[in-house]
């Protein structure tokens, strides 16, 4: 059986997952502001740490699709650049810098203090 390559890979099957964790963490956390709130660190660190999940994962996701779309109108399977480090960068950009990013960039896990 052959198969065929497609861009998406496994993003549609995940997308499920993905919407059923943030419905259940968003009613958690307008539930239960308080168990979020983070009080060890303080709220300037955590913006300037979002910030610099940004600036480290926006360029990532970037040379990480350029690199894929290059490779994938190729026909060829990718293993240097960003791919020889993680191998799906595309994903793990989102997951490791861009999520949290966000959230501690747009105050969302520091609560209203």
């Amino acid at each position: 059986m052959e198969h065929t390559m497609s861009r998406l890979g496994i993003g549609t099957k995940l997308i499920v997952f993905s919407v059923s964790y943030a419905v259940f963490a968003g009613i958690a956390t307008y539930l239960y502001p308080e168990i979020f709130i983070i009080k060890i660190v303080p709220y300037r660190l955590l913006i300037i740490a979002g910030m610099i999940l940004l600036a480290i994962g926006v360029p990532f996701l970037i040379k990480s699709a350029y690199e894929f779309t290059i490779g994938f109108n190729r026909g060829r399977l990718i293993t240097s650049g960003v791919f020889s480090l993680v191998r799906n960068p595309i994903y793990s950009a989102w997951i490791l810098f861009l999520i949290p990013g966000i959230t501690l960039f747009l105050k969302l896990s520091h609560g209203s203090y």
